[in-house]
């Protein structure tokens, strides 16, 4: 935890790009959790040993609350438990003694916010009852709002992608994820780079149409009929008169046209698509 104390946003003369660098590298719930309750924090976390558990090393405290939440990791098992004060002993964390003795009983344990435990889904067994996650899309929605009117440009979108995929499987957009909560899929539908397309389709639905599904549709019904109209339009005005005049010059009979430079025309937009991409990776 101390390692995320003094970068985060709200901290005083920190640096966010600082804090939005490191979070790049975080793809799980619970050290993502850690980091946004320390890098939040207003105070230096103190360090203090478990009783009876001492290869457990230093475990680091928010001295600004006195109901402490952790997040307890024993091998491939998690659960959260929680502890009055700053005293921590071997007994508030089963079979701690033995922490560390090979690489299966790897044990870590890292404090976070009781608010963000809504977002925490360890299963019947995790001791996690706060978990729901239909309250995770309105803190998710919340942090990203935050960190988006603190300047964290970066932070945000790590938030959205590591819990929107943790809970609803990888590869999931936090944007249409955070349905209902219309401000945060605006500003995470930034976070979405990469597209070859003209259009941020992303933005259109989550900004410019408020995520109205139905004025979406409206909308992209629109465009695909003026795109059928336009290419209409070329291909009548442009397209079929000049190979039309390509046809008599070279004595072709309508069939051959049809079936030779009018099919090539049709396909010259893949082939300088296809062409284009291919020079583009080399």
């Amino acid at each position: 935890g101390y390692q995320w104390y003094g970068i985060g946003p709200a901290s005083k003369g920190a640096d966010s790009s600082e804090f939005s660098a490191c979070l790049e590298g975080v793809t799980s719930v619970d050290a993502l959790l850690t980091a946004l309750h320390f890098g939040r924090s207003a105070q230096e976390p103190i360090a203090t040993q478990v009783e009876g558990a001492d290869c457990l090393g230093a475990i680091w405290l928010d001295p600004q609350v006195s109901n402490h939440q952790f997040i307890y990791t024993k091998g491939n098992a998690k659960r959260v438990v929680e502890v009055q004060g700053e005293s921590l002993k071997s007994s508030d964390f089963g079979g701690s003694e033995t922490c560390n003795s090979d690489l299966s009983e790897f044990c870590s344990i890292v404090e976070v916010s009781k608010h963000d435990l809504v977002c925490l889904d360890l299963g019947s067994g995790g001791g996690n009852d706060l978990f729901d996650a239909d309250k995770c899309k309105g803190r998710v929605a919340e942090l990203v709002t935050r960190l988006h009117e603190e300047g964290d440009e970066g932070a945000f979108c790590t938030v959205g992608k590591v819990i929107a995929e943790s809970l609803a499987g990888e590869g999931e957009d936090p944007v249409y994820w955070l349905a209902g909560h219309s401000e945060a899929q605006c500003t995470v539908s930034s976070c979405n780079e990469g597209e070859d397309s003209k259009i941020d389709y992303d933005a259109l639905y989550a900004c410019t149409l408020h995520s109205n599904a139905f004025s979406t549709t409206v909308v992209l019904l629109i465009l695909l009929s003026f795109y059928f109209v336009l290419m209409g339009v070329v291909a009548d005005g442009y397209l079929v008169p000049a190979l039309v005049q390509i046809g008599r010059g070279l004595k072709m009979s309508d069939a051959l046209l049809g079936a030779t430079l009018l099919a090539l025309g049709g396909a010259a937009n893949d082939f300088m698509t296809g062409f284009v991409s291919a020079l583009s990776s080399v």
